[in-house]
C-alpha cells in the first residue's frame, strides 16, 4: 500500500480552518458531531482512479471529515494464477482488508465494520454512513441524470481506459498493476485498447457532445459556495458525489473540449472537495 498525500486534519482544530477555507458552518458542525460521536479520523482505502472509492473521498471533503489516504496498487491482490499470469500478492492489500479485492474500504474508530473485516466496503455504503454523520442532501432520483450517466459510462471507457493507466498516481506504480488492468479489460470485458486509441477523434466528439449536453442539467446556478455549479438547485448532492467521479477520469484526456460551465462544475467542485483531477497529466 502506498500512503498519498494526506488528509488528515485535527478534528477540533481543523473544524474552524476547514470552514474558512470554504466558507462552510456545515464543516465544523459535522467535524465536530463525529468527535463527540467518539468516530474518526479515519482510514481510506482506495484507487486513485475507482470512480466508486472517489465518491467517498468526494462526500469526506465536503463533509470536513478528517482522514489518511492509503492507495494501493491495482494487481495487489490479484492471483497471476487465475489471472493469466497478471497481478501480485494475492492475499495482500485489500485482500487482507476485507478477503475480497475490492475498494473503497473506511477504516476507523466507530465505523460499523462487518464481522471479519478491517472497514466498511462499498461505495454508497460508506456515503450512507458518512452522512449519517454531517449534512449532504439525499440522491434526487432524476431519470435525466441517470440516462446521462448511463450513457456518459459507454462513451467515456474508450477514452479513459487507454489513458488512465498512464497517470502518475500509486494505482500504476508497477508494470504488473498496468498488465492486470490490460487483462481484466481484455479478457472479462472484451475492450480493444488499439482500437480505441486508434478512433480518438470519434469518442472525442461523442464525449464532447455529452458534455454540452450535461450543460442542461446543470440545474445549481453556481450560487452556492465558490461559485460552483451542482445538478441540483439546492446545491451539492448526492447525485453530484456520483457523476463527478466519472468527469474527474475525463480529464486524463488531452484535446477533449469541455463547455465552459462543465469544467467549472468539475473543477471547482473538486477543489471544494479537495480531490484533485488528472488535468495536469493529461495524455
Amino acid at each position: 500500500a502506498h500512503r498519498g498525500s494526506s488528509r488528515r486534519f485535527p478534528l477540533v482544530a481543523s473544524a474552524v480552518a476547514m470552514s474558512a477555507l470554504s466558507g462552510s458552518k456545515v464543516l465544523a458542525t459535522t467535524a465536530t458531531r463525529a468527535l463527540r460521536q467518539g468516530v474518526g479520523p479515519f482510514k481510506l482505502h482506495i484507487y486513485d482512479h475507482c470512480p466508486f472509492c472517489i465518491r467517498v473521498e468526494l462526500l469526506l471533503g465536503f463533509l470536513g471529515l478528517p482522514y489518511d489516504r492509503v492507495l494501493y496498487g491495482y494487481g495487489q491482490g490479484a492471483d497471476p494464477a487465475k489471472c493469466g499470469g497478471a497481478g501480485y500478492e494475492p492475499t495482500a492489500g485489500p485482500v487482507a482488508l476485507t478477503g475480497s479485492k475490492m475498494l473503497p474500504v473506511l477504516e476507523g474508530p466507530g465505523v460499523p465494520a462487518p464481522e471479519g473485516m478491517k472497514g466498511l466496503p462499498e461505495s454508497l455504503e460508506i456515503c450512507s454512513y458518512l452522512g449519517s454523520l454531517g449534512q449532504v442532501a439525499p440522491a434526487s432520483g432524476r431519470a435525466d441524470i441517470a440516462d446521462f450517466q448511463k450513457r456518459l459510462n459507454a462513451a467515456a471507457s474508450p477514452l479513459t481506459r487507454p489513458r488512465i493507466i498512464s497517470m502518475p498516481v500509486a494505482d500504476w506504480a508497477r508494470e504488473e498493476d498496468v498488465s492486470y488492468a490490460k487483462w481484466k479489460y481484455t479478457t472479462k470485458m472484451g475492450f480493444d485498447y488499439a482500437a480505441a486509441v486508434e478512433d480518438t477523434p470519434k469518442h472525442l466528439d461523442a464525449v464532447a457532445a455529452l458534455l454540452r449536453e450535461l450543460e442542461t442539467l446543470l440545474r445549481g446556478k453556481g450560487c452556492e459556495e465558490g461559485g460552483a455549479p451542482a445538478l441540483n438547485a439546492w446545491g451539492f448532492s448526492m447525485d453530484d458525489v456520483v457523476l463527478l467521479p466519472l468527469l474527474r477520469n475525463l480529464t486524463c484526456v488531452k484535446g477533449l473540449e469541455w463547455p465552459p460551465r462543465v469544467k467549472s462544475y468539475v473543477d471547482k467542485q473538486c477543489a471544494r472537495c479537495r480531490v484533485a483531477t488528472y488535468a495536469i497529466s493529461a495524455c
